[in-house]
């Protein structure tokens, strides 16, 4: 299972809690992620992206091992022709090893990677270069353009509340005051243009829908899951986003008693993340072991509310197909 990260799915927080904690690793905030980076590699705005001009965040979960190098990195949004120089970059950089308990061990965070359009050709980078001293991320060398558009101070907005989300969700805090934060970034987000930022919008609301469960207010969490379901339905998002959706919400539906909403929107997350699977097969090896993880989970949380549905050949069939995994 793939750690807690910032904003981590209602669906996982269930899964943990009932079917046992997986291998290990601990979960640290961006800034602190950012304070280890000894090198790393600037992005190289693809050619083909610039040409269409194509813009973005390309959100990365990125696993740190004990000796302070990548060992695996995990797509959680952005314009699919963006992501995969996210990740050539991400995957050079270099830390100083994270500890525990005085000794090395792996950790994970998200890093954003933010890719806007300039009137200056971007060249690629040549080699890493190393950090004068640990940096915010604000500080980490993107790529520098102007914003020009209606959502401009809109997205001003949005980013800075939703950094200051991140970092409360980092903290694992689960109390109102977070949960406002993040329902305000996602109430800010909601602002932009219907077409515009719809991976960011969709990555808000699971976070306000999570933030908003945790602290208590279930019904909130619900409206805040449905929006992200329908940011999806617009046809632009990953289906590993998409997924993650389906699976937040029908995992609030569950612990609400809905079990008819719920088998029905697991269902399509999980059609989702079989599709996920397949395409990193194909486009993203490296993300294969960690589809499988999240598609494992949901078919285990699934079986349950089959089971609780008296569905019992149905809950056998998802545990069975859980553990081929």
């Amino acid at each position: 299972m793939r750690y807690r990260h910032l904003y981590a799915p209602i669906i996982f927080l269930l899964a943990a809690s009932q079917f046992g904690k997986a291998q290990q690793v601990i979960a640290i905030n961006s800034a602190t992620l950012y304070q280890h980076v000894l090198t790393q590699v600037p992005l190289s705005y693809p050619a083909i992206a610039r040409a269409a001009k194509v813009q973005g965040t390309v959100v990365l979960r990125v696993q740190v091992g004990p000796t302070g190098k990548v060992e695996s990195t995990r797509t959680i949004s952005g314009p699919p022709l963006l992501i995969q120089a996210a990740t050539d970059s991400v995957k050079q950089w270099t830390f100083r090893p994270f500890e525990k308990n005085g000794s090395p061990t792996r950790a994970s965070s998200d890093v954003s990677l933010v890719f806007i359009l300039s009137g200056t050709p971007v060249a690629p980078p040549k080699q890493p270069e190393k950090a004068s001293s640990p940096s915010p991320p604000a500080k980490i060398k993107i790529i520098h353009v102007k914003r020009i558009g209606p959502d401009d101070k809109v997205a001003d907005r949005f980013f800075a509340v939703r950094k200051q989300c991140d970092v409360e969700m980092g903290e694992k805090k689960r109390d109102e005051a977070t949960a406002k934060t993040c329902k305000d970034a996602a109430d800010i987000a909601e602002q932009l243009t219907p077409d515009g930022h719809y991976i960011d919008k969709r990555l808000a609301f699971i976070t306000a829908a999570t933030a908003l469960f945790n602290a208590g207010d279930r019904k909130g969490a619900l409206v805040y899951a449905t929006k992200a379901v329908n940011v999806t339905r617009l046809g632009h998002d990953l289906d590993a986003g998409s997924s993650e959706a389906y699976a937040t919400r029908g995992s609030i539906e569950f612990l609400a008693g809905d079990l008819a909403a719920a088998d029905q929107d697991l269902t399509q997350s999980e059609g989702y993340g079989r599709k996920a699977i397949a395409w990193a097969q194909k486009e993203a090896p490296i993300d294969v072991e960690s589809y499988r993880g999240m598609l494992g989970q949901e078919l285990r949380v699934h079986s349950k509310v089959s089971s609780d549905m008296n569905h019992s050949a149905e809950a056998k069939n998802e545990l069975e197909e859980a553990s081929k995994l």
